[in-house]
């Protein structure tokens, strides 16, 4: 399937629910919101898969290997196509979500700018029990399941690498843009590699003091920053939260040169080990820079 904006495998643009649909097609987009089975939509979708690979040949927005962009909700819906793409809120599974989404999943590895994720680009819905095996590469806000959220996730994994040519990369999200969020029950295994807010679990909060909670999640990958930027094994850099029973394993590793020569974090919390090339902005084996947070009693996730 070939077009320009809003096109699908199966459908372009819905305003209804899609249920029990699969659609096998390769689809490659010259604009925006392009998916593997519905381009845009504001219903729901269910049951549903893509299977085929979606590239867009533009800088354009709003690429998911299932649908490119919703504001309904996804539930027991998979991708397994790859995702090639140069613009921004790409995703293997979604590329901009704005309902929950429950039980989704993605395979493809996926191919972005800014707001790429393993399975969503840009996500303002929660996200509940879905994983992403997809390695990922994007520039700033890049997850190995999600880029950037404003929501929930919890009993979330993914397994994939992420790469990214900016900031704020993490092994499940690249960044938490909002407050009043619950990560709970989640967990990344995938190496990071970003320039600055980069973490093993998460790449980094709002700069401005936000209230969150993590709990019982935990990072295996290799940290690396690799301009001088903030690191840590399980986060690049938060202001604020209440963080609680996780753990990091990765070796963290901070290279390069930003001028900014603060202190060198190590935290108990992890197993992992510390580096750094030349002045180090902070790095930590679980976060590289925290600000007003509170960690409380640590115990080993199972």
């Amino acid at each position: 399937v070939n077009g320009r904006n809003n096109i699908g495998g199966l459908v372009g643009a819905s305003f209804g629910n899609i249920e029990n649909s699969v659609s096998y097609a390769d689809v490659t987009s010259t604009g925006e919101s392009a998916g593997g089975l519905v381009g845009i939509m504001n219903g729901n979708i269910i049951n549903s898969m893509a299977t085929g690979n979606l590239t867009n040949t533009s800088t354009g927005s709003y690429m998911g290997g299932l649908v490119g962009h919703i504001t309904g909700n996804v539930t027991n819906s998979t991708a397994s196509g790859i995702v090639n793409a140069k613009g921004n809120n790409i995703g293997g599974l979604i590329g901009y979500a704005g309902g929950n989404v429950t039980g989704g999943v993605s395979t493809g590895n996926v191919y972005g700018n800014k707001y790429t994720g393993g399975l969503i680009g840009n996500a303002t819905g929660k996200v509940i029990a879905s994983f992403s095996t997809s390695n990922v590469e994007g520039g700033a806000f890049t997850g190995g399941l999600i880029g950037q959220t404003t929501a929930d996730i919890k009993e979330s994994y993914a397994k994939g690498n992420v790469t990214s040519s900016g900031y704020y990369a993490g092994g499940l999200l690249g960044y938490l843009a909002g407050g009043g969020v619950t990560l709970d029950s989640n967990f990344a295994l995938g190496d990071v590699t970003g320039t600055m807010g980069v973490g093993g679990l998460i790449g980094a909060t709002t700069e401005t003091k936000i209230n969150y909670t993590l709990s019982n999640s935990y990072a295996s990958g290799y940290v690396t920053a690799n301009q001088g930027g903030t690191a840590g094994g399980l986060i690049g850099f938060t202001n604020g939260g209440t963080i609680f029973n996780v753990k990091a394993t990765g070796n963290v590793t901070v290279s390069g040169n930003n001028g900014d020569e603060n202190a060198l974090y190590n935290f108990n919390f992890s197993t992992g080990n510390t580096s750094n090339g030349y002045k180090v902005a902070s790095a930590g084996g679980l976060i590289g820079l925290g600000i007003n947070g509170t960690c409380l009693l640590y115990t080993s996730p199972s």
